[in-house]
């Protein structure tokens, strides 16, 4: 029998941005500090969603100004399911796996901690439509990248710095 090579696809995501992917493709993004990158996927219909999102909440918006809906947890989130809806995939079949959510400055408080907020938002967004969150490495104080497998639905997190974490 011959080997059979499967042709992954790259396809990276932006800051304030969100993607689709199907079998045979790898998401990335890189630069999540106090952002949060949220992957919604299926294995069992091969299709995945990669959100980077810079803040929790729309709400943040400036009055009057547009709104990026990828740049908000929430809006990303709300678009999201609906793509997956829009594609035929059941929300029931839908898991998610989180990274990011850094303080990158050790002045924050609480309430300045963008990235434990960013966080917290996509849980309870997801949480609200009953998708399970596998898998999360947040928090701390170093920047990621991230790579997401649609197939195998593994997340590979590099530290920035080196350190690679596979969940």
């Amino acid at each position: 029998m011959k080997n059979v090579d499967i042709k992954q696809t790259k396809i990276k995501v932006a800051m304030a941005d969100m993607k689709w992917g199907t079998d045979g493709d790898i998401l990335s993004t890189s630069g999540l500090g106090s952002c949060v990158g949220i992957v919604i996927y299926s294995l069992r219909h091969q299709y995945a969603c990669l959100i980077h999102a810079m803040l929790p909440f729309s709400e943040m918006a400036r009055k009057g100004q547009h709104v990026n809906e990828a740049k908000y947890a929430d809006t990303a989130l709300q678009k999201a399911f609906a793509g997956f809806e829009e594609r035929g995939i059941p929300i029931a079949s839908l898991e998610a796996k989180l990274a990011g959510g850094a303080r990158m400055f050790q002045f924050q408080t609480d309430h300045l901690h963008i990235g434990k907020r960013n966080v917290e938002a996509a849980k309870e967004i997801l949480a609200g439509r009953s998708v399970p969150v596998r898998a999360e490495e947040t928090g701390g104080h170093t920047g990621r990248t991230i790579e997401f497998d649609v197939v195998t639905g593994v997340l590979r997190i590099k530290l920035t710095g080196g350190e690679t974490t596979i969940i």
